[in-house]
């Protein structure tokens, strides 16, 4: 995926999550007390789910799931036809070999995204607390 993409389309995916969290229940007036409570849950919702499935993203990029996805590739791999089975690795040795010669990604632009919307929820909550006192 392009280095463009990794940005663009979590940054797509959160906008749509924004909006359709505003457009819930409709989107009250401009300005009021519930306009700002409804704007700061808007980009909440988005910044965990996407901050959270970038820090998925980071710790599997580090092999933390490696002793799950191994065992399962194993019994998929019955399915496949003898070339591809004799392709893949053998022992969990291999697996995690092969997945360090690979390398780890950079991490990606959905955490970056996620983290960008808990800041302006962030914001959000500022200017609904000082305008709105406790």
């Amino acid at each position: 995926m392009g280095g463009g993409r990794r940005i663009v389309l979590p940054v797509i995916v959160g906008l749509v999550l924004t909006l359709a969290i505003l457009m819930i229940g409709g989107v009250p007036e401009a300005g009021t007390e519930a306009f700002w409570k409804k704007l700061c849950d808007a980009f909440t919702v988005p910044g965990i789910l996407l901050t959270g499935t970038g820090l998925l993203s980071l710790v599997s990029d580090q092999g933390a799931f490696d002793g799950i996805a191994f065992p399962v590739r194993k019994v998929l791999g019955l399915f496949f036809s003898e070339e591809k089975r004799a392709a893949m690795p053998k022992t969990y040795f291999d697996y995690v070999a092969a997945r360090q010669k690979r390398g780890a990604k950079k991490p990606r632009g959905t955490l970056f995204t996620g983290l960008a919307f808990l800041a302006a929820a962030g914001i959000t909550l500022v200017i609904y607390l000082t305008r709105y006192p406790l």
